[in-house]
């Protein structure tokens, strides 16, 4: 919208010692979408949007959890002996982020290891044991 349009006079330009100066004057006050909106109202909209922030992010992350578990019963499906250095390797993440998300799937009592770790092998316990087909 021009100053013009709006029913405001025309910004004034000067140059002065090598700076460029624009000048707007507003005599008309600005409208505003809502004026009778409250503090209040303003502080629980913000709250609001922060709210949903929040629990877009936590879905977000449970669903890069559910990925993550998904790849490493996927793997354990297909070769049950494999360590977790191995299965690191495979899904392309570090050992430690893999130790992290199984240590929660067996407290979630989703996998356990039968044996020693040198000739052990991963079991995916039930109904985890279903390969979704």
């Amino acid at each position: 919208m021009s100053c013009e349009n709006a029913g405001n006079t025309p910004p004034e330009y000067r140059i002065t010692s090598g700076e460029f100066i624009v000048e707007f004057k507003s005599l008309k006050p600005m409208e505003i979408d809502n004026p009778t909106q409250t503090h209040e109202e303003c502080t629980q909209t913000t709250q609001d949007t922060t709210q949903a922030q929040k629990i877009t992010t936590q879905a977000q992350e449970i669903t890069t959890q559910d990925t993550i578990a998904m790849q490493i019963l996927d793997i354990i499906r297909e070769d049950c002996t494999l360590s977790q250095p191995q299965i690191a390797k495979k899904i392309g993440r570090s050992t430690d982020y893999v130790k992290f998300y199984m240590k929660k799937l067996r407290s979630k009592g989703v996998i356990k290891r039968e044996g020693n770790n040198q000739k052990g092998k991963w079991v995916i316990l039930p109904p985890y044991d279903k390969t979704g087909d």
